[in-house]
């Protein structure tokens, strides 16, 4: 009788028939739960990308349409929150780079009965009051400041800056392959009390506090 060579040694047809086809069915039953999850990243990633494109494209555009995306995928405390009705507050701290596209792009939205605001700030103002809050590279020097008025705030700090996220920051964008990518300071965001959705990680690179 012909046999295959399997990791344990020879094997008779039939048993690794049947072996083959239990695999296969367990493979089928994996891709049956994994789809869900993979079709809602990519939901995720096409609506930032067809939002940025009907704004007319552009680097800040696409990360427009990112924070807007943060906002559903992120859970703040219910006193963060306050009640239902009031706004999720998403603020650009500096020179703003973003222009009319993230006005454009959160315009009418809302987030679980909370509608999305914008608002343009500097230093000085008050910063907590944010649930996002962008901080634009003209404010790269006063960045420790700006970070430790933040500290035990439940606000979702992000920035462009190189090594945002390592000084505190919890997302940083960044450029790849031509591409707007993101990295999550998880530590950062459990100081800040956030939950961060596993959605949401999936598609970050996953960095770590200094220690």
């Amino acid at each position: 009788m012909s046999t295959v060579i399997g990791n344990g040694g020879a094997v008779r047809r039939g048993g690794a028939v049947r072996t083959g086809s239990r695999l296969l069915r367990r493979g089928m039953a994996m891709a049956r739960v994994a789809r869900p999850f993979r079709l809602t990243l990519v939901t995720i990633m096409a609506g930032a990308l067809l939002q940025a494109q009907a704004q007319g494209s552009g680097e800040y555009a696409v990360k427009a349409a990112f924070l807007y995306n943060f906002a559903r995928f992120v859970e703040w405390p219910g006193e963060a929150l306050g009640n239902g009705g009031s706004p999720l507050l998403v603020g650009v701290m500096g020179d703003d780079p973003f222009g009319s596209s993230i006005d454009q792009t959160v315009a009418g939205k809302n987030v679980n009965g909370h509608p999305i605001a914008v608002r343009r700030l500097k230093w000085g103002q008050n910063l907590r009051q944010c649930h996002i809050l962008f901080i634009s590279s003209s404010e790269a020097r006063r960045l420790p400041q700006i970070l430790e008025s933040l500290r035990g705030a439940s606000v979702l700090t992000v920035a462009d800056m190189e090594h945002f996220d390592q000084q505190g920051g919890v997302v940083r964008f960044l450029i790849e392959d031509g591409k707007v990518r993101f990295e999550i300071n998880v530590d950062a965001a459990d100081q800040a009390g956030l939950k961060i959705s596993s959605k949401l990680l999936a598609l970050a690179k996953i960095v770590r506090a200094q220690r």
